[in-house]
């Protein structure tokens, strides 16, 4: 993501296309002392166990990443509230964890925090057709600290040509599963790609494709068929998230491609903000799909939540959580809502990836919630309970 970038700010209707709500405080818990051992008893009451953190050799690719937010105040979206909220049954959980990480770039701090953090995945935006040579240092890069990359193949503001959804291909059959990259580095073969998210938020409003669902579908399809006619078995995360526009997105690509479904090999969300958010953003994403025809064996990804925090100083929004959240409070209200999201969803959740690695300005330098997303601050040091909770969830 570029590091100056903004969502719109929550009381502008932001990407989500909610209202504000910056007083909402998040739960209050136990003393700073014991804010470590609740967080990691919470997350294992959530199903998850942990595990022993690879070494690593630290690589050396250092571009900026290119993933763009919102402007601020620019979405020109109202709210539509969902007609029904329906009854959730957990997927049974399978032999499968979570797979957890973090939004990172095509550089080389986010690689070096995703190791610190212990992530299993970090979300790597490369323009829609990148040939795979300008990608290899990155993904070297990452394989080298033990973390596989979910690329995501973006295409800001615009619907891709035919052309540039058949080249994803070119990433699958390079960097997939038998993939010609992993013929010298057999060692790291199993961290190579098994997905390609195609496109960022291109449903939402802010970039003026929220009515091109149709043309966005035809377009998986396109890149669907050029990765099954390589051999790769790489599939494809596609977009369902609604933006609380009732259900439209998802009805615009099931018009175009009535077996849209068969493409997907997940469905994306980006469910910011607690509770009261979240849980109608992915119960939508379950009911639009699921009404036309789609098995609830597909996977949802969660490929951004996240929360922002200068441990206590207040910034102007925090997407509905308490804009003064202390690092202890980030802490609870992460892995509270891992256990919430673990509890009503089970395995249906697979990706669940948190926005950002770090810090974008030092502590008290602005008010601007962008800046505080880092699970670490800008020079990488912990955030307190905040960086512990996520050390547990990268653990998953």
């Amino acid at each position: 993501m570029q590091h100056d970038a903004r969502r719109p700010a929550q009381g502008d209707s932001d990407a989500q296309g909610q209202p504000g709500q910056q007083g909402q405080a998040a739960q209050q818990g136990p003393p700073q002392g014991a804010r470590a051992s609740l967080i990691a008893q919470s997350l294992k009451q959530a199903g998850c166990s942990a595990r022993t953190q690879k070494k690593v050799t630290p690589g050396s690719a250092g571009a900026k990443s290119t993933t763009s937010r919102p402007a601020s105040g620019n979405t020109g979206r109202t709210a539509t509230p969902n007609p029904t909220t329906p009854t959730i049954s957990p997927t049974p959980p399978t032999s499968q964890s979570w797979w957890t990480g973090i939004q990172g770039g095509a550089n080389d701090w986010d690689a070096r925090v995703g190791a610190k953090l212990g992530a299993k995945v970090v979300r790597v935006e490369f323009a829609i057709g990148t040939p795979v040579a300008s990608m290899r240092a990155y993904i070297a890069d990452y394989a080298d600290r033990g973390i596989r990359v979910l690329p995501l193949a973006g295409f800001h503001g615009r619907i891709p040509s035919v052309g540039e959804a058949q080249s994803v291909a070119d990433w699958a059959k390079e960097f997939g599963p038998g993939g010609s990259f992993w013929a010298s580095r057999p060692a790291q073969a199993a961290l190579a790609i098994t997905h390609i998210e195609f496109g960022n938020e291109t449903s939402f409003a802010y970039q003026g494709t929220q009515q091109s669902g149709g043309d966005y579908a035809r377009r998986v399809r396109d890149a669907h068929a050029a990765i099954q006619a390589v051999g790769s078995p790489v599939g494809l995360l596609v977009q369902a998230d609604n933006a609380n526009q009732s259900d439209n997105w998802v009805a615009q690509m099931y018009a175009a491609v009535p077996n849209i479904h068969a493409y997907a090999a997940g469905w994306t969300v980006h469910p910011y903000g607690p509770r009261s958010k979240w849980q109608d953003r992915i119960d939508e994403v379950i009911s639009s799909t699921g009404s036309r025809g789609a098995p609830s064996s597909i996977p949802v990804d969660i490929t951004e939540w996240g929360l922002s925090t200068d441990n206590g100083r207040c910034l102007d929004d925090n997407y509905g959580w308490n804009r003064c959240m202390t690092y202890d409070e980030a802490g609870a209200a992460l892995s509270g809502t891992v256990a919430d999201m673990q509890a009503r969803y089970g395995g249906r959740i697979r990706h669940f990836l948190v926005y950002n690695g770090r810090d974008l300005r030092s502590g008290g330098q602005t008010g601007d919630r962008e800046h505080y997303f880092g699970l670490t601050t800008l020079n990488e040091q912990d955030k307190g309970a905040f960086t512990a909770a996520a050390r547990t969830l990268m653990a998953m």
